[in-house]
């Protein structure tokens, strides 16, 4: 059986199960473990279902490098320097130019970049499969 092939019988279990208990005049009485039942169909779907950029970001709070103005530095010709500020942890590159090459903050390894985001997503898919 394939993945695909399970979601689809889960689904059609789950909508079966949702309409018969969604009917009935007295649900608890008539169905008492139907609504742990299509709890349990509902997380089995979400386990076969695919990696989604959302539930990366929702982890990581994926957004990339913030440019912040270091307080207090300037340059040699009197200009604000500026660093760039990784917002899941903290951490922050003084050169500018250097931190963009860091698909991941090196501090807290959390995505970058949307190529970072995506390899993320691939190992996360490469684990389910497993």
């Amino acid at each position: 059986m394939t993945r695909e092939e399970a979601i689809a019988l889960l689904n059609e279990q789950y909508e079966t199960c949702k309409r018969i208990y969604d009917c009935s005049a007295d649900q608890r009485k008539s169905y008492p473990n139907v609504p742990q039942f299509m709890e349990a169909l509902s997380m089995s779907l979400s386990a076969l279902r695919p990696v989604s950029r959302e539930q990366v970001e929702k982890v990581w709070g994926f957004g990339g490098w913030e440019t912040v103005p270091d307080q207090g530095f300037v340059d040699t010709m009197g200009r604000q320097v500026y660093h760039l500020h990784c917002h899941h942890c903290g951490f922050f590159w003084r050169e500018k130019g250097h931190a963009k090459y860091f698909k991941f903050c090196p501090a807290c390894g959390a995505p970058m970049t949307d190529e970072a985001v995506e390899m993320v997503m691939e190992r996360l898919e490469a684990l389910r499969d497993e």
